[in-house]
């Protein structure tokens, strides 16, 4: 994922939890596209991806998180349903975090990995990080997962995924920490249909304390990293050919496939222009759907988000790009319509009035 990308996802997560009455996105925003301005104690290196973490996940607030050591996350419906059906895996591996330096006041910082669900449209993993700091030091900490399988191929972050939550208690060792973590990945650039996924995911933490952000609000100090190398069944899920168009307005709409996999269903589209796409806020577009099968309601606008193709990162003038539906519905047999009630950017202000209706078999 391209540093666009993060700040995008990361931004978007940040102005869900800020108070409207704390509008400081613009300046942020402008911070973040100056290379450079990320203050850095000596002896600690931190690249672009690292100040784009730093600048927008300080002003992130605990975010409402669900992870099977905790009932405090709420993933979308699809990974929902996946957890109460338990087709998830498992795999409950600690590991600590080995820091390049001396991350002091952190002591005991170690990382577990939760669980993990792999289909043919995404990759979940949960993790927790547990740990202590000296008494008064108010910490708090970050973490950015990045995944790659066997043959190093990335798996960009699927938009509107991340969620992590840190709480902080006070205990006879000072403050004891525990941030949980579960991030979806794009794992719509598989091909063949393997049986199971060879994965590595790198988790690199970061911290702040009460005072590093009296002197600087962008300061970060690196805690180190670990890496999980684990195998999870994968789902290839069930690809219907659909290749109808469907005109409204000045746009055309191509729907080329569907791919419905457990935890998540694909649209793979094309647009007859991108141009009204490519707005400065390109990466905002989403799509309400709506979906009824066998003339029962079963989705009503659902919010749907935007990818690049085959796992490959969207631009702001792709033509064709994914759709992708958060939510559970292979057992949905029959005659689909399909519905995009419109195209908007609530970001940019926009919105392209549909709708774009589709008609097919899923047997």
């Amino acid at each position: 994922m391209n540093d666009e990308h993060l700040k995008h996802i990361l931004t978007k997560r940040a102005e869900q939890e800020i108070p409207e009455t704390m509008d400081i996105r613009e300046k942020l925003l402008n911070r973040l596209d100056i290379p450079g301005k990320l203050n850095l104690r000596p002896g600690l290196r931190m690249n672009r991806r690292w100040s784009a973490l730093v600048a927008v996940l300080i002003l992130v607030s605990a975010t409402a998180a669900y992870a099977l050591r905790q009932a405090l996350i709420q993933p979308d419906p699809g990974l929902q349903k996946m957890l109460v059906e338990n087709q998830v895996v498992q795999i409950d591996q600690t590991q600590p975090v080995s820091a390049e330096y001396n991350i002091e006041p952190l002591q005991d910082v170690s990382i577990t990995l939760d669980y993990a669900y792999a289909d043919s449209n995404r990759v979940a993993a949960a993790y927790q990080v547990t740990g202590t700091a000296a008494a008064g030091t108010a910490v708090q900490v970050y973490s950015n997962p990045t995944l790659v399988d066997a043959d190093e191929r990335s798996y960009p972050w699927l938009p509107n995924s991340f969620q992590q939550i840190t709480e902080t208690q006070a205990g006879t060792a000072g403050e004891l920490f525990t941030l949980n973590g579960l991030m979806s990945f794009d794992a719509s650039g598989v091909d063949n249909a393997p049986d199971t996924l060879h994965l590595k995911l790198r988790i690199d933490m970061a911290f702040t304390t009460a005072e590093t952000r009296s002197e600087d609000q962008y300061l970060m100090m690196g805690a180190g990293e670990t890496t999980f190398e684990f195998e999870v069944p994968f789902n290839p899920g069930r690809t219907i050919t659909v290749g109808q168009s469907a005109p409204a307005g000045d746009l055309t709409v191509e729907v080329q496939k569907v791919v419905i996999a457990p935890s998540l269903t694909r649209v793979d589209l094309c647009l007859s222009s991108s141009t009204p796409f490519a707005v400065d806020q390109w990466l905002s577009w989403e799509s309400p759907v709506t979906l009824d099968v066998n003339g029962e309601r079963i989705l009503t606008d659902l919010a749907a988000g935007f990818t690049g193709l085959k796992g490959e990162p969207l631009h702001a003038d792709s033509p064709c790009r994914a759709l992708n539906v958060p939510d559970a519905l292979t057992e949905h047999l029959g005659q689909w319509v399909l519905t995009l009630d419109r195209f908007e950017n609530k970001e940019a202000g926009i919105t392209l009035p549909g709708p774009w209706t589709f008609t097919f078999d899923v047997n």
